[in-house]
């Protein structure tokens, strides 16, 4: 059987262990891409038929392009993983995405093979899907005085063959509250948010404009992102082992030193038990987040309302290694620290000001057995709701990014 025929392995299933649980939520700020401001918007669309539509639109692009000869052969699509853009994250969502686009290729165009972006598939491809979904608060017109949240769904094609030109764009609003952003077992698992070099590359080529020479730097990291996400697929199924052989496949490759790497390393390493190797990943894994991001997005999970951790004897020995590996690095740095708790936009203001510093301060107090400079070298800061990145107040995985605790590398004074 083709490879490309092969039904997909999904690799993600859905969203985070979060930093903060009910005023939780951790990605780097200076990293995140921020929504737009408030703008108005085409009309939104029921799920499927908005996603059948983008579909539908990046296909015929495909079609219009190919020779007769062409629409005759094969020709063999990969799709990498729809991702929300804030987070980097890979909602289950993405899954019923893969499946429409193969749905919809059988049925309109049958000569069409899709597989997801696999090392053993990456060879063959003729074109390349990239997508990315954001939850943001829009208006419908002017006259909209009740501005409401609606999924943006935006993709990008582009053409691996000699030419390397990304082809088209497709974009559409979603009119469904109901989509699963649950996230899948690798990004659930992880210990940070993963806006690395693998993140940004796929929001360059998607938000590039049509009819333009496709992303260097993108084309190039097409083999290391195809070996994360087979390290992906082997993780979502349990098969450690194998998950560990492409992370560290990846890792032996000159651009694979980047976050999701070493996430993935910790991960696999901490589920086989190989705990001083998960602790040397994790701590490798802290080094390139401060030198590529100068920030940390660890995720700790508080409960709800309250400064101590979730009552899970797994979530807390992994703390230890964190706080641990946290610790140290900065012990062996003179760089400083803002550790900075937010909130998502649900409560009363004073109440938000006060339980975001106190996690912060909590934060700073368990470092302090492994750095006891900590106080002298770092500074607790609450922003409450204030810097929120999507600001919905659902207090669910959709703004998850709002209910975090960031460690920001500053100049000492």
């Amino acid at each position: 059987m083709n490879i490309f025929q092969k039904p997909f392995i999904s690799v993600l299933s859905l969203f985070c262990i979060i930093f903060i649980a009910s005023c939780a939520k951790l990605p780097p700020i200076n990293s995140l891409a921020k929504p737009p401001d408030l703008h108005i918007i085409p009309r939104p669309f029921p799920y499927n038929f908005a996603i059948h539509t983008v579909i539908n639109k990046l296909l015929q692009t495909v079609e219009e392009h190919l020779t007769e000869d062409e629409k005759r052969s094969e020709v063999n699509i990969v799709l990498n993983p729809f991702f929300d853009a804030d987070s980097g994250e890979v909602p289950e969502v993405s899954r019923d995405i893969e499946k429409i686009f193969y749905e919809v290729a059988n049925d309109k165009f049958p000569n069409f093979k899709f597989g997801r972006l696999r090392a053993n598939n990456l060879a063959n491809a003729h074109y390349i899907i990239d997508g990315k979904i954001r939850y943001e608060r829009i208006k419908l017109s002017d006259n909209d005085f009740t501005p409401k949240f609606y999924y943006h769904v935006f993709a990008g094609l582009t053409d691996l063959r000699q030419n390397k030109i990304k082809m088209g764009n497709a974009d559409i609003w979603i009119d469904d509250q109901t989509l699963d952003y649950t996230p899948s077992a690798i990004y659930r698992d992880s210990p940070m948010y993963l806006r690395d070099q693998s993140l940004e590359s796929s929001l360059k080529i998607i938000e590039s404009p049509a009819n333009t020479s496709a992303d260097i730097q993108y084309l190039k990291f097409l083999k290391t992102k195809a070996l994360l996400i087979d390290a992906g697929t082997a993780y979502e199924n349990r098969d450690y082992k194998k998950s560990l052989e492409f992370f560290q496949r990846a890792a032996q490759r000159d651009d694979g030193q980047v976050m999701k790497t070493y996430a993935g390393l910790y991960m696999t390493n901490y589920m086989l038990k190989r705990f001083p190797e998960a602790e040397d990943a994790f701590g490798k894994l802290v080094a390139i987040s401060v030198e590529k991001t100068s920030s940390l997005t660890v995720k700790f999970l508080f409960g709800v309302n309250d400064v101590g951790f979730l009552k899970d004897k797994k979530l807390r020995k992994q703390y230890k290694i964190w706080l641990k590996k946290i610790g140290e690095y900065f012990k062996q740095t003179s760089k400083c620290l803002e550790i900075i708790g937010h909130c998502s936009n649900t409560g009363p203001v004073k109440w938000n000001n006060k339980l975001s510093f106190n996690r912060a301060k909590r934060i700073q107090q368990l470092i302090n057995k492994n750095f006891p400079q900590i106080k002298k070298h770092s500074k607790a800061i609450g922003k409450g709701f204030y810097e929120t990145i999507i600001g919905s107040g659902t207090d669910d995985e959709k703004d998850a990014l709002d209910r975090r605790v960031e460690f920001k590398v500053v100049p000492c004074q």
